[in-house]
């Protein structure tokens, strides 16, 4: 039987057509270097690779609050890695000047050297990282420690020695159902209120008793002095040691989630990826079969019929 010549232009168009397309989607995939372009080509890998995107849009947001946090949080550690530091150099000059071997005018130069660890201490308690005080408490953005007329140490405009202060928190969500405390309080690590015996529990106004005890060369409580400087320096590591647990922490959760990113952003891939070599392969040969065709046409249609292919 004749296969009639419109039969065979159909056929072969059919197939051109084919070819052509399937060109078109090889290329398309090779240049995106996605498997798929459409929701309705793979319903169930495009559903899965939506929720991971969904996930890793999270994730990053959380990476992003971490990294905030982790800056201020090292900021804090460094601070509080100073202050310890200073109470060994302030332990050692009072021992020093309380020793009947030193001379009124070596107390005073004591005097002044503890002075100015005053205010190397009031510099750390205002201790900031990027406009955020870390040592702010709840409200990063205002300056936590001043002085009054008297020159009397003040947390958010209250007396240290005289005032009361309650806890503070801050929540900062981590990751799915985990939240960490960013606030931290200044009077935590420098202390607040007196003892029993009226004693400064703030490692600044406790210089200055000792500084001003110095100055007048009175050694009466030089010893209650040394020996409250030794309680407040165990409060202070341990507040220091509470500080680099929680970097140690957030670091931690940092490395989780960069873990947990790579291990979703390789599940996307496969979901919705290909592999560029394999997709360019696959175009070359959707190429050299669209190419194998046109040359078919030539010779089973009519010049005057291919003028009008594509």
């Amino acid at each position: 039987m004749r296969i009639s010549d419109n039969t065979i232009v159909r056929n072969y168009m059919t197939t051109l057509s084919g070819s052509s397309a399937q060109r078109a989607k090889d290329s398309l995939t090779a240049s995106t270097g996605r498997a798929y372009q459409t929701v309705s080509e793979d319903p169930v890998a495009a559903v899965k690779a939506m929720k991971i995107r969904r996930t890793l849009s999270r994730i990053d947001d959380y990476r992003g609050n971490i990294e905030e946090f982790e800056a201020v949080a090292n900021e804090r550690e460094s601070a509080a890695t100073q202050l310890n530091d200073i109470f060994t150099e302030i332990s050692t000059l009072v021992q020093q000047g309380k020793s009947g071997t030193y001379s009124e005018s070596d107390r005073e130069s004591i005097a002044t050297a503890l002075r100015s660890y005053q205010e190397t201490i009031f510099d750390i308690g205002n201790s900031s990282y990027s406009g955020k005080y870390v040592f702010g408490g709840t409200d990063e953005y205002t300056i936590p420690f001043s002085l009054d007329a008297s020159g009397n140490l003040l947390y958010k405009g209250v007396s240290v020695d005289a005032g009361t202060f309650a806890s503070e928190t801050r929540s900062m969500d981590i990751s799915e159902g985990t939240t960490v405390n960013t606030a931290y309080s200044g009077v935590s690590l420098l202390g607040w209120g007196t003892d029993g015996a009226g004693l400064p529990n703030n490692i600044y106004s406790l210089l200055g008793e000792i500084a001003t005890a110095m100055e007048n060369n009175d050694l009466t409580n030089m010893d209650a002095y040394a020996a409250k400087l030794g309680e407040l320096q165990e409060s202070v590591t341990v507040q220091h040691a509470e500080i680099g647990a929680q970097c140690k922490f957030i670091e931690f959760f940092s490395d989780r989630l960069t873990a947990t990113k790579t291990n979703l952003t390789d599940r996307q891939t496969g979901l919705e990826g290909v592999d560029s070599a394999e997709a360019i392969m696959y175009y070359n040969l959707a190429s050299s079969a669209y190419d194998a065709t046109l040359a078919m046409g030539a010779k089973l249609i009519p010049q005057t019929l291919l003028d009008y292919l594509p």
